[in-house]
Formats: C-alpha cells, sequence, structure tokens
C-alpha cells in the first residue's frame, strides 16, 4: 500500500511508518505509550498488522491495522536472542536449561500468530552453555547467522530444514586479532573467557565466488574484513566510531554483486589494495582527528 515501515533502535527505538513521499504518518513508540528499550525488528504479518519484538522486555507487542495496541506475548524463558526470518520467529527456549550433564537449550521457530511449528537444538557438537546471552546472531539479506559462545566459527542457519552449516572459521582461516593486536590470541574454546570483549559480533556478511567480506567485532573494537577463497589471505581494518554515541559505523554499507562502499579509518595497505579493482577513495578528516576513508571498490574475480 506504498508505505514504507523504518525502526529507529538507537534513539526513538519507535516504529515509523512513513508515505510514499517520505511524510511521517505514524510514530509507534511503544506499549502504553512507553519507549521499547531494544526492539530488534518487526513483522508485517498476513491481516496487516504488526508485530514488534521488544528484546529487553522478551515480548512482541502486536498493533492493529491502525497501529493502536492490540496484544502482547511475554516469553521468559526466551534468551537475548529474538528474531523474525520469514514470516517465522526464531528464539531460544530456555525451559529445559542444561545443567552440566545436560544438553544445549532449544531453538523455538514459530510463525506469524507464534504458534510453535518446530524445536531443534542448534548443533550437535556444542557444549553445555555454548549458546547463551554472548553468542551473536545476525538476519542479513534472506540468510540467518549465529556464532556460538565464545567460539570462531560462524554457521548459517538454513531456513527449510533448520540445520545449522559451517560458514567460516575465523581460526582457519586466520582471522584473529594479530592482524591488528600483536599480542597472543585468547584460547576461544568454551568457557576459557568468560567475558562479552571475547566474542566475535559478525554482521553486515557479503559474498562472492572469490571473496567474503563481513564486519566483526573483538575486545570491544569493530574491523572491516576482506578474506580470499583461494589463497587464504585475509586482511582486517579497523572500523570507524562515530562521535555521537561512539558507536561504530557501517563497514560495509551497500554491497551488489562485486561492488562495495564502505568506511575504513585509514588508507588499506598496498597489499590489500590487490583485492580491489576500480577502487575510489576519498580520505578526509573525522571529527576533525582522525582521517577516514569513504571507499567504492570493486573485488577482483
Amino acid at each position: 500500500d506504498n508505505k514504507i515501515f523504518l525502526l529507529d533502535a538507537l534513539a526513538s527505538r519507535s516504529l515509523f511508518i512513513f508515505n510514499k513521499n517520505g511524510e511521517v504518518l505514524q510514530k509507534i513508540k511503544g506499549y502504553k505509550d512507553k519507549y521499547f528499550r531494544s526492539p530488534t525488528d518487526f513483522i508485517i504479518n498476513r491481516d496487516s498488522t504488526i508485530s514488534i519484538i521488544d528484546i529487553n522486555h522478551r515480548r512482541i507487542v502486536v498493533f492493529d491495522k491502525q497501529y493502536n495496541f492490540k496484544d502482547k506475548f511475554i516469553f521468559n524463558n526466551m534468551t537475548f536472542f529474538f528474531e523474525s526470518y520469514f514470516q517465522k520467529i526464531y528464539y531460544f527456549d530456555f525451559t529445559y536449561m542444561c545443567n552440566r550433564r545436560g544438553s544445549d537449550p532449544n531453538l523455538i521457530i514459530t510463525n506469524s500468530d507464534f504458534e510453535i511449528i518446530d524445536t531443534r537444538f542448534p548443533t550437535n557438537d556444542l557444549e553445555c552453555m555454548s549458546i547463551f546471552e554472548y553468542s551473536t546472531f545476525s538476519r542479513i539479506n534472506n540468510t540467518l547467522y549465529y556464532t556460538p559462545l565464545f567460539n570462531d566459527t560462524v554457521y548459517i542457519l538454513d531456513s527449510l530444514s533448520i540445520t545449522p552449516h559451517k560458514l567460516i572459521d575465523f581460526g582457519h582461516n586466520k582471522f584473529n586479532p594479530k592482524s591488528v593486536y600483536p599480542e597472543q590470541t585468547p584460547n576461544f574454546k568454551y568457557n576459557t573467557v568468560m567475558n562479552s570483549e571475547y566474542a566475535y559480533n559478525f554482521t553486515n556478511y557479503f559474498e562472492n565466488s572469490n571473496f567474503v567480506v563481513f564486519n566483526y567485532s573483538y575486545r570491544k573494537s569493530d574491523y572491516f574484513a576482506v578474506y580470499n577463497k583461494f589463497n587464504n589471505y585475509s586482511k582486517a581494518v579497523k572500523r570507524v566510531n562515530n562521535d555521537i554515541d561512539n558507536t561504530p559505523l557501517s563497514s560495509v554499507f551497500w554491497a551488489q554483486d562485486s561492488m562495495l562502499v564502505f568506511f575504513v579509518e585509514n588508507e588499506i595497505d598496498e597489499e590489500a589494495n590487490k583485492l580491489f579493482n576500480d577502487s575510489i577513495r576519498v580520505t578526509m578528516k573525522y571529527n576533525g582527528q582522525k582521517n577516514i576513508t569513504l571507499a567504492l571498490a570493486k573485488l577482483k574475480k
């Protein structure tokens, strides 16, 4: 119906509805006029109602066609991950929380009416507690990714079979902090380091037949990485933080075919330049201090 929906998860924590001319038709601020603490996604249901996922409250809030509050669903045993995907909802349920001899929490999949349609374990080889608060999950385009707690492997979750497949192993492909930190890389075995700063946060994934390009976080810093599938060459460049709340600007904020547009804090070195064709770069001062580069680059095939 020619409407544009924009979820602002940072500043206003509200869902905005625009018409095709860019005029604000409605602002959904939250349940009982309270702001959502941490909205992560929204679903436009088949009956034109809207469901907003309020992650910190562990609930889904449903609004009717006129954007008035209709219903809410609370998940007491839901961990922090809650994601909608193809009109399905994925979350980890700790009702059967594992003990030292137990199993992993269940991955629950429901339809948009919150009816359970499937229940799976994340993988068979993860140890107890491996999926928990500091695991990271990403929905990029129409693909769901997750990284287990304190593991250096990224999995892709097949939407049909709900079966995880290994996508990229940071350790095997030498994507580790040694490219930016000289000190020894910590051991990423389960429960070795009990701090979220050691967990990889995997976002903005892009892949073609030759390269994998993505952003990741380590030790509370953010990086832009390129990996060559054929020669195992990898390069990581530190990302830029904005001066408002010190959150990172998205490095790869647009990608199509082999073309990328991204920010980096400093010029990519000559070795990494070999990965790109037809690179256009603009270097500028950021916040009056740092040199950053806005780059339009084409990956070599």
